[in-house]
């Protein structure tokens, strides 16, 4: 879809594992709500290279993870252990979070809810609750990290 849209763009799909890219190559890799490769990352990257990640933050579409997982373990989240896995293998060197609400309306809830992991689990009745219970306001919380090559 994405190229379709913007045919002036290199779209590329990989294999993160064995990135198809010469080394040294990249001044920035974006990786966003996407596993790393941090090995593939340094590799690609040029030395003074940056990596800006974006992952979620613990109240990103916490409104959905409610009406999911109420009263399990997965109702709550945290991206601690994403931090520190990104801090031993770049340097952080800016963290923001951004948090703001949108308001849907239920066919935009319908597209969210198939693209999100937090409902891939859910039965069709589940989703069909949710999209009936007229919940149109959600939280989009993000944690964007900026990091540098650590030097060796």
């Amino acid at each position: 879809m994405a190229s379709r849209e913007y045919s002036n763009i290199i779209w590329c799909v990989a294999d993160l594992a064995k990135l198809p890219f010469e080394s040294e190559k990249f001044d920035i890799i974006t990786n966003i709500f996407s596993p790393s490769n941090y090995s593939q990352f340094n590799r690609i990257l040029k030395k003074d290279g940056l990596l800006i990640k974006v992952i979620p933050g613990s109240d990103y579409l916490k409104e959905l993870r409610t009406f999911f997982y109420k009263e399990t373990d997965k109702q709550s989240y945290s991206n601690e252990k994403v931090i520190k896995h990104f801090e031993t293998n770049f340097n952080n060197i800016y963290q923001d979070n951004i948090t703001y609400n949108i308001n849907l309306n239920k066919d935009e809830l319908r597209e969210l809810i198939q693209m999100t992991p937090l409902s891939w689990g859910a039965d069709d009745k589940k989703i069909q609750d949710i999209l009936d219970n007229e919940i149109n306001n959600f939280t989009i919380d993000l944690c964007i990290i900026i990091g540098k090559q650590i030097a060796g």
